[in-house]
């Protein structure tokens, strides 16, 4: 079936629903933003949003599970820093 060509066309997919939904919660939506041109801990985070870190940390998380956020790991002296960073597609909101 031909489309219409005046019709307007959308090259970009539909949102992912479990991103939707994660970011229903305004502390997630602020967590994304400060992460989408840097990486921090969960620490780092909670100092400057005046949260709790394991409320941080729990956000961090949720948003991991839906593939906004990645992870990465390095080793200190006596303890492994966890560090979050937007990914690509969350970063750039496709």
């Amino acid at each position: 079936m031909p489309t219409d060509p005046s019709l307007p066309t959308d090259p970009s997919p539909d949102p992912d629903p479990r991103l939707e939904k994660a970011l229903g919660h305004p502390l997630r939506v602020t967590i994304l933003e400060a992460l989408k041109s840097r990486e921090a801990t969960p620490a780092e985070l909670a100092r400057e949003l005046g949260e709790p870190v394991g409320v941080v940390t729990y956000h961090c998380l949720q948003l991991g599970s839906v593939g906004a956020l990645e992870r990465s790991e390095r080793p200190q002296q006596d303890r492994t820093e966890v560090f979050f960073r937007a990914t690509p597609e969350a970063a750039t909101g496709r």
